[in-house]
């Protein structure tokens, strides 16, 4: 099992425990998980571990909204939401489980973070998956840390990576 290491993550994702800070968290925080997302995410085949358990009970329930502005100089918004949303149905998520857990390599993972048209996974190992919701893309990154500074900031972290999917990838569905 791999330990939620908060200290670490702080000073390596400054500006985004700023916004998480904003948004409710403290160190410490310990929430319930829902059993509405527990129940829900079992009916499709997702069952959490310890170090999802951790990240979900620290930062579950916050949604953290940052503003930017484009090159033309108009305001632009990103958001994440840590806990279960509406991309898991958008994804379809209960009928197309064995292509995401192809991509991840494992079934071993638990939705986490939510944010625009991706739904975040997140494995034993702490590493992330994003799912573009009409599995166009994909994008991983070593801890929901990094992810989440990918999708507020669009900060790349070290070890952050992003592709396109195969057509062999994709349901059937989504082969377009």
């Amino acid at each position: 099992m791999t330990s939620l290491n908060i200290e670490s993550a702080q000073q390596d994702h400054l500006r985004l425990f700023e916004c998480l800070r904003a948004a409710g968290w403290s160190e410490g925080r310990n929430v319930p998980i829902p059993d509405d997302w527990l129940e829900s995410m079992a009916d499709i085949g997702f069952f959490p571990d310890d170090y999802q358990e951790k990240f979900l009970r620290s930062f579950g329930g916050l949604r953290v909204r940052v503003q930017d502005v484009n090159r033309r100089g108009k305001p632009t918004y990103a958001e994440v939401f840590v806990g279960i949303g509406d991309q898991l149905d958008l994804m379809d998520a209960q009928d197309h489980l064995g292509y995401i857990q192809r991509l991840a390599g494992t079934a071993d993972l638990f939705p986490v973070i939510m944010s625009g048209g991706n739904a975040v996974f997140a494995l034993k190992d702490a590493r992330c998956l994003a799912i573009e919701v009409s599995f166009r893309g994909c994008a991983w990154a070593s801890d929901p840390f990094e992810m989440m500074d990918w999708l507020l900031f669009k900060v790349r972290g070290p070890k952050f990576d992003l592709r396109v999917l195969t057509m062999e990838e994709r349901p059937p569905i989504f082969r377009w």
